[in-house]
């Protein structure tokens, strides 16, 4: 791929021609540039940069840069060799309704007449050597890479790494229940306020019976909700682990203390991959899920005593054609588990808990995204 202009041409050889790099790989190649008289350059900057592709809106991020520092073009063809990191995420994903896609962008600057540019597309693969811990997603990152490159490719002999420090506990991850309680029952009351509102306004005369009415149905909604938690007690949702890949495995647990008395009849546990997308803005802002994944287990349910532990496990194996994880200002994909207790009363305890699908184990050799 080349852009033409009309004193500067660019374009991008890699050394690797399939251009498939594992994550933190070094990317190689260089830069040919080709003019019709010398001129001078500024700078050519060479990029990583993501984007997405799908039903959503475009998203875009430049995560690593590099400068090399030609000086004056001289006439003709010049080839300028980089070094360049690939960055750890998010990895490339062919998918539908969203795509996730890597290039290399390459600019030369040059002063009083209009920057040459190129592109050259490349895929973004697991690191083989990585445990699926150290592939967390970290905070976004962009910016000058000249230290990111020494650090990554020519650290010197003679400093000695820090001793590794302890790693603190893991705090047990806890179900969302209670903030998802709650903003349920905020929800109804709203929505019911806004319909009491309607008929008030239709019919005036009503209001000495609609709001008490109104307000009998949110006392009881309140009463509902404080009756399961005296029931269920502090329930947990748990998984590990919190970072996982296509083709490994989940496990689920779920602990309930009960305060009193409970019947369980069983705890319904669905693991799911949904993709989310935006389009548009303000009042023309439009959303779409589509579920991509879907698996679904049982977990027996027996009688409990007061503060009797109930804790029970099931474990779901991740398809090896799994979306990855991935978060962005327009397009998600978004992994989670949802555990829902069925009793033979109405009010039934749901949690819901999300985690990281990254990449994979060690593999023979790095393969194209899926």
């Amino acid at each position: 791929m080349r852009a033409a202009m009309a004193r500067c041409e660019l374009d991008i050889k890699l050394d690797s021609p399939r251009a498939v790099f594992q994550q933190g790989e070094a990317i190689t190649g260089e830069v040919v540039v080709r003019v019709d008289e010398p001129v001078q350059c500024e700078g050519i900057v060479i990029a990583c940069v993501w984007s997405t592709r799908g039903a959503g809106d475009r998203d875009e991020l430049e995560k690593r840069r590099t400068r090399i520092r030609p000086g004056v073009l001289p006439q003709g063809e010049s080839r300028h060799r980089f070094p360049i990191a690939a960055p750890k995420d998010p990895l490339s994903y062919d998918g539908s309704p969203i795509a996730v896609e890597w290039r290399l962008e390459a600019r030369a600057e040059l002063p009083w007449r209009i920057d040459a540019k190129t592109t050259q597309r490349f895929d973004l693969v697991p690191r083989r050597s990585a445990s699926p811990e150290a592939r967390a997603p970290g905070p976004i990152e962009a910016g000058e890479l000249a230290e990111a490159i020494k650090a990554e490719f020519a650290r010197p002999e003679s400093v000695k790494p820090a001793a590794p420090a302890k790693p603190a506990p893991k705090p047990k991850p806890k179900s969302r229940t209670s903030l998802g309680e709650i903003v349920s029952i905020v929800g109804w009351s709203a929505g019911m306020l806004f319909v009491v509102a309607m008929m008030v306004m239709a019919f005036p005369r009503l209001m000495g019976v609609l709001i008490p009415l109104y307000g009998i149905a949110l006392v009881l909604a309140f009463r509902g909700y404080r009756k399961m938690h005296e029931r269920y007690g502090k329930p947990e949702l748990q998984v590990e682990p919190r970072h996982t890949y296509p083709g490994g495995t989940l496990c689920v647990t779920v602990v309930i203390e009960p305060r009193k008395p409970l019947h369980l009849t069983k705890i319904d546990v669905e693991l799911r991959a949904q993709m989310k997308t935006k389009t548009g803005s303000g009042r023309f802002e439009r959303r779409r899920e589509q579920t991509r994944f879907e698996q679904r287990d049982v977990l027996p349910g027996r009688s409990l005593r007061a503060g009797e532990r109930y804790e029970e496990s099931v474990t779901f194996k991740i398809p090896e054609k799994a979306p990855y994880s991935f978060v962005s200002k327009s397009n998600w994909i978004l992994w989670s588990v949802e555990a829902k207790a069925v009793t033979e009363e109405r009010n039934d305890w749901s949690g819901s808990i999300g985690f990281w699908v990254r990449g994979g184990p060690e593999e023979d050799e790095p393969a194209a995204a899926r």
